[in-house]
């Protein structure tokens, strides 16, 4: 298979791509073809299975808001892969993972949610990712993501209109791209929904997960925020 992973990294972010991506050829679906495409306002030279699309730097939270507007701009060549897989640069694969993550659309249980009948969803009905108070759970984590490539680029599609939406209307969504992409999993439920093990947080303490740190695949990694988000 051909598998396309995405990532977006702007500004002081570009200095965690290499740990990310050393994770990836060493971890990720070695059996398969492996790209990454990068996002990112950097002028550095990357390997030759990086495909680097400039992008203009927003600061937060903009950067991540607007991740599906990045990812369309490459919808022609991100079509002839088989798979794609949207990464939060701030991540690393820390042990071997293959064909198990793959399905249709795929989501990942938000970690500080996991289990718990509640969620930070958008519920202002004036946004475009409203989602009903009747609605508390499953919470999905916008950090890892994706599918088939015809069907995640059309949820990436749907998301990019309602953003834009919000935009015209002056509304920003309480997890912004997070909250845009819960509710449209809410419409469109994900055919896989993957544990914590995908996305456990090294920087954070959730009681409730402490069963999966042993078995983790996809770990957070130590930064600071607020230097290297910047203004």
């Amino acid at each position: 298979m051909k598998i396309a992973v995405l990532n977006v990294a702007t500004g002081k972010y570009i200095n965690l791509v290499d740990q990310l991506h050393y994770s990836i050829r060493k971890n990720l679906m070695n059996e398969h073809d492996v790209d990454i495409f990068l996002f990112t306002d950097s002028q550095k030279d990357f390997p030759s299975d990086v495909k680097t699309y400039q992008i203009e730097r927003r600061g937060w939270p903009g950067d991540t808001l607007y991740r599906y507007h990045y990812f369309l701009k490459a919808e022609e060549e991100l079509k002839k892969y088989d798979f794609l897989l949207y990464l939060d640069v701030d991540l690393c694969i820390q042990s071997p993972i293959g064909d198990e993550i793959i399905s249709n659309l795929v989501a990942t249980e938000h970690p500080g949610f996991y289990g718990k009948e509640n969620g930070t969803f958008e519920r202002r009905r004036q946004s475009q990712a409203f989602v009903p108070m009747a609605t508390s759970h499953p919470y999905y984590c916008g950090g890892v993501q994706g599918g088939k490539s015809e069907i995640y680029l059309k949820a990436c599609a749907e998301i990019k209109q309602k953003i834009d939406i919000d935009d015209e209307n002056g509304i920003l969504a309480i997890w912004y791209d997070e909250s845009h992409w819960n509710s449209y999993l809410k419409n469109f439920p994900p055919t896989l929904s993957l544990d914590p093990r995908y996305c456990y947080p090294t920087d954070a303490y959730f009681p409730w997960i402490q069963s999966f740190e042993k078995s983790a695949k996809i770990i957070t990694v130590a930064k600071n925020e607020e230097e290297i988000r910047g203004k």
